[in-house]
């Protein structure tokens, strides 16, 4: 669990009071999520409701509140849309950032396991968000993946800091821990050049994607029903940017082959490209890497508290039977 942050609650209540009309007698931590510039909370009335209070610094990214709302609206199950404000916005900003409020559902998430059914269920959901036709309607306010990634550049900058020793004032373990892996992050730069020169040449159909849809983004309320949170990654891409979650995954949790096939059983028939889920494998390690080096070794906006779990995440990328291996065992051409 994550260290509540030292941010003003008071700000974020004023807020609720005013945009949203909530009347909050309580803010409750959370402690959840990967991103370190979000910070989640339950928010209680004295009525006994209870809201889901997204609190980040800056900006909000607008297909993270309007891509859900769309789904919602168009009858897509699963899916829970921002709650707006009293003048009708999907956010509201603040002196230190930005608020967004959704229904608050009682749960976990899905790293605990999902059900057989639930299983179905997200196989269902996420086919309807694939074979919508959303992408349509949203083209103009998402990216559209080209199979050139912008997650290679922000690890060859880590690198080279490294390479230059340049890391010392901050050699805090994960600076030593990727230069023992520059070799192999170098091998998996240029296999990425080579698959998307390739995965250009191909046509896809591309198709509204979460960007992001591994257990931790699934919610599981305590009546066991299933939901498709945080939609910051949305794109436009082919289906296997999605997939990759799902079929051999091992990202936030092992998917097994027979939840796998299951989720396939709701989904319906797919012939994935399997030198698009290798591109995308190695994408979400690069991301991964590159987020976490910039933060660690590249900036000065860092937080003490999340050193431990930052080097635990980079550990567990590249432990044996995890996605780098599994990656590199999986693609034909590496």
């Amino acid at each position: 669990m994550r260290t509540e942050p030292a941010l003003n609650t008071d700000t974020i209540k004023h807020c609720l009071a005013v945009d949203y009309g909530f009347d909050v007698g309580a803010l409750h931590w959370l402690g959840t999520g990967y991103d370190m510039d979000a910070f989640g909370y339950e928010a209680v009335e004295p009525k006994g409701c209870s809201w889901f209070v997204r609190f980040s610094r800056g900006p909000v990214n607008p297909g993270s509140v309007n891509v859900p709302l769309l789904l919602a609206s168009s009858g897509v199950s699963n899916i829970l849309a921002p709650v707006p404000t009293r003048a009708g916005d999907l956010w509201s900003n603040v002196d230190e950032g930005t608020v967004v409020v959704f229904p608050f559902i009682r749960g976990n998430d899905g790293t605990t396991g999902l059900t057989d059914e639930q299983w179905l269920v997200f196989g269902q959901t996420l086919a309807a968000v694939h074979n919508g036709g959303f992408e349509h309607t949203l083209s103009a306010g998402l990216p559209t993946d080209s199979f050139s990634s912008d997650s290679i550049q922000p690890v060859l900058n880590v690198l080279n800091r490294i390479d230059e020793g340049a890391c010392e004032r901050r050699a805090d373990g994960i600076a030593e821990f990727l230069h023992a892996k520059r070799a192999l992050l170098r091998a998996i730069v240029h296999r990425m050049h080579e698959l998307g020169d390739q995965l250009k040449a191909k046509p896809f159909e591309r198709v509204l994607c979460h960007g992001d849809i591994h257990a931790a983004n699934i919610l599981v309320s305590d009546a066991g029903e299933l939901y498709l949170t945080d939609w910051d990654t949305a794109r436009i891409a082919p289906r296997e940017r999605d997939l990759i979650f799902i079929i051999g995954s091992r990202i936030a949790r092992k998917v097994e082959p027979r939840e796998e096939s299951i989720f396939l059983k709701g989904y319906g028939s797919v012939y994935p490209d399997p030198e698009a889920l290798s591109y995308y494998r190695y994408e979400r390690i690069l991301e991964d890497v590159g987020e976490i080096g910039t933060r660690r070794l590249l900036t000065d906006d860092v937080l003490p508290e999340t050193e431990d779990l930052d080097l635990d995440l980079l550990q567990r990328l590249f432990s044996p039977g995890d996605i780098v291996e599994t990656t590199l065992e999986s693609d034909s051409g590496a």
